[in-house]
């Protein structure tokens, strides 16, 4: 269902630089998963959607990476409740390039990421949780 809409900041609804967008669910669900995805329509009415994202609020770990697309230092945060967390960095072909397990801090500092696109798996082997996002990597 759709939760809201977000007009074009673009002059014609076309710009040749990145804008940024933001947008709050002011009613998400306290105790379910929440899924979200962006829908894009172009000018000739042509509609592409990003990939699927999910949001647990209440007590579960919310973790945020950022910046995205990153200089090849990514940070991440999450809520420090004192939880093992595992982080695995995978580029495109599978490939494992880095593992790093049993991180307590609230913030972590992945650097010297080459550039290239990856998927950062982050579990939490206490509870089975995980969450894997997408980074851009340019220099």
């Amino acid at each position: 269902e759709s939760i809201g809409f977000v007009a074009s900041k673009a002059p014609g609804g076309n710009s040749q630089t990145p804008l940024y967008y933001s947008f709050t669910d002011e009613m998400p669900s306290a105790s379910a998963t929440n899924f979200y995805r962006l829908a894009q329509q172009d000018l000739d009415g042509k509609i592409s959607y990003s990939e699927v994202r999910s949001v647990k609020l209440g007590k579960e770990t919310v973790t945020m990476l950022f910046p995205n697309p990153s200089n090849g230092v990514v940070n991440i945060s999450r809520t420090n409740n004192g939880k093992k967390m595992n982080i695995i960095v995978v580029d495109l072909s599978g490939r494992i390039i880095s593992q790093i397990n049993g991180i307590t801090d609230s913030n972590y500092s992945l650097k010297n990421l080459r550039p290239g696109v990856y998927n950062i798996k982050m579990t939490y082997p206490e509870t089975g949780e995980q969450s894997v996002q997408k980074v851009v990597v340019q220099k």
